[in-house]
């Protein structure tokens, strides 16, 4: 069976501090316009892959790529983003409103 890959998701981490936390943010991108959804979450690797399988029929819907950053270079980065909150429910919830606004390229 052929699947389409219908999104990108980057899972975006930080290295841990000195306390171990590690704090991840996502970026999906739809392929059939090339929206872009970008922002923060709670949890980790596993929330963004759940809400991903949540949103498409297969795991081979989409492909995931991922990248560590210093915590410097991660909150620099994700100064700007939403937070997209920790269930599958609540981050597929602003993923589809973010595919929906014109800004949201300007934000990424």
């Amino acid at each position: 069976m052929k699947y389409k890959i219908e999104a990108v998701l980057e899972i975006i981490s930080s290295k841990p501090d000195t306390y171990g936390n590690t704090y991840y943010a996502m970026r999906v991108i739809r392929t059939k316009d090339g929206n872009e959804a970008v922002g923060t979450i709670s949890g980790g690797s596993s929330n963004c892959m759940g809400a991903l399988r949540e949103m498409y029929d297969s795991w081979d819907s989409f492909i995931v790529v991922g990248k560590t950053l210093s915590k410097s270079d991660f909150f620099s980065l994700t100064a700007n983003w939403d937070y997209f909150g920790c269930t599958a429910q609540d981050i597929n919830k602003v993923i589809l409103s973010q595919w929906e606004r014109e800004d949201v390229n300007e934000i990424a």
